[in-house]
């Protein structure tokens, strides 16, 4: 699954422009969730039993006021495989992620 397949999930016209809003870390980095949102319709991006997780931060984009979670729109998704298979690829215009991850939800509160 990828970004348009991750539109189609949530049940979304292809390239709309996604914002991930907020990062829960869970058991020091063990569950990642994200909060997200495309439009009006919002979302949650599930990483479940990481084992591995890589970071790049882009120090390029200081905003003036520094909010602890800027909105980071979405600019390319490779989902990988589940069950430590194939490691998820998430790069926003803050920062990049690779992480290998057992379990992947995409939720939409109700």
């Amino acid at each position: 699954m990828d970004q348009i397949a991750l539109h189609e999930t949530l049940g979304l016209p292809p390239n709309r422009p996604m914002v991930l809003t907020d990062l829960s870390v869970v058991l020091w980095g063990q569950d990642l969730i994200f909060n997200g949102r495309c439009d009006t319709v919002t979302f949650q991006l599930v990483l479940l039993d990481c084992r591995e997780a890589r970071w790049q931060f882009y120090a390029h984009l200081q905003p003036d006021i520094r909010p602890a979670f800027p909105p980071a729109e979405l600019v390319n998704l490779s989902l990988g495989r589940d069950q430590h298979r194939s490691p998820l690829r998430l790069l926003t215009d803050y920062f990049g992620l690779v992480a290998s991850y057992g379990t992947l939800c995409i939720e939409k509160p109700g």
